[in-house]
């Protein structure tokens, strides 16, 4: 049985949400994208990013989370894809 809850994020999370982001990214893509753009991939960012996602539920934001600690994330909302219904949704960031 699992011990993770997934809850909604809230904008205290959007730092914790920025470390596993720009952590994920940099060890997934180290080998297919040019290492300077990995390095400009700042938690900072990535933070502001997230804290105006939470803010404007764009995308929508969802956290994992082991007892208190965030162990995951997902960003979702519409399609961005013009040629889809309004009922078709896109993982925007996992």
């Amino acid at each position: 049985m699992s011990s993770y809850s997934v809850r909604p994020a809230v904008a205290r999370d959007a730092k914790a949400i920025a470390e596993i982001h720009v952590a994920t990214w940099q060890a997934a893509y180290r080998e297919l994208m040019p290492e300077d753009y990995l390095a400009k991939m700042t938690v900072e960012k990535r933070q502001a990013y997230w804290r105006e996602a939470i803010e404007y539920s764009e995308p929508q934001v969802l956290v994992a989370t082991d007892g208190e600690a965030i162990v995951g994330f997902v960003g979702f909302d519409r399609s961005r894809d013009p040629k889809t219904r309004s009922t078709v949704g896109e993982i925007w960031a996992i």
